[in-house]
């Protein structure tokens, strides 16, 4: 057990998260933290640390906790503010969010068998939300029409696959100021589209022609480096100076797509 200021550690040393005791889970009995990251949690386990230990704390970061099956217990943090969850194999929904009224931040990462978000359209408090599918994206949610309900949301970040595969959502979040999401998720007209609705007040930089993967780190096998990807489904990358001919049809194309959008603004997203 590692402590620091206003943060309790519980993480077992077992790389899959190990499996930690109620023992354990009740040293949080003498600590006065505000913050706990805890690993190797089961169900029942899960239970008596929400039931006993629960509302003591500002954020809970569950590292590797896989097994766990019901979320439900999580409804009854009223006071909690950030939940930040790596890695679930065996949860297939989420929980009732409109009983976390104080819950800004919500960060889940790789939850494979999560397949339905709406659970999260009765969040009154969300200002941000992470959905990541892990490092291979193994799952797939419905749609992302759920979070187009939350009046508070400010950032949104994904990387699951999405079975619904319409951006129209997006455009009514409308305190957005933030969002990313991986490029080729969607087409290139799809995001020029989108760019066309909102990309004058929320941030992000996937609604753009490319985005500029830096001098030097990539290179395929002809050696060229590989420093853009151009934004959209299917979209290569490319070695912006050996192929800037190629480069400059891509943006000429993407500014054009977002003036006729804008010009034509009750045409619908191109599906």
């Amino acid at each position: 057990m590692v402590k620091d200021y206003k943060h309790l550690e519980l993480v077992e040393q077992d790389i899959t998260g190990g499996k930690i005791s109620r023992d354990t889970i009740s040293k949080i009995a003498s600590s006065d933290a505000t913050e706990l990251t805890i690993s190797g949690l089961r169900q029942d386990t899960f239970e008596y640390l929400i039931n006993n230990f629960g509302n003591r704390f500002n954020k809970i970061n569950f590292w590797k906790c896989p097994r766990v099956e019901d979320l439900s217990p999580l409804a009854s943090l009223s006071k909690i503010k950030a939940i930040d969850w790596f890695w679930n194999q065996k949860s297939e929904a989420l929980w009732d969010f409109s009983k976390n009224t104080s819950l800004i931040s919500l960060h889940l990462r790789d939850f494979q068998n999560v397949k339905t978000i709406s659970e999260l359209s009765k969040s009154t408090s969300l200002e941000e939300i992470d959905l990541n599918g892990g490092l291979w994206r193994k799952n797939e949610i419905d749609s992302l029409e759920p979070l187009s309900k939350i009046k508070t949301l400010k950032s949104l970040s994904f990387s699951s696959n999405l079975i619904d595969k319409r951006v129209e959502p997006i455009t009514r979040m409308m305190c957005l100021e933030e969002v990313y999401f991986p490029t080729n998720i969607f087409t290139t007209e799809q995001i020029a589209w989108l760019t066309s609705k909102i990309g004058g007040r929320v941030k992000s930089d996937v609604l753009a022609p490319f985005r500029d993967l830096g001098e030097g780190l990539y290179k395929n096998s002809k050696g060229e480096n590989i420093d853009t990807l151009v934004i959209g489904k299917r979209k290569p990358f490319l070695d912006s100076k050996k192929s800037s001919e190629k480069l400059n049809k891509y943006i000429n194309n993407f500014n054009e797509l977002v003036k006729f959008f804008k010009d034509n603004p009750t045409v619908g997203e191109p599906l």
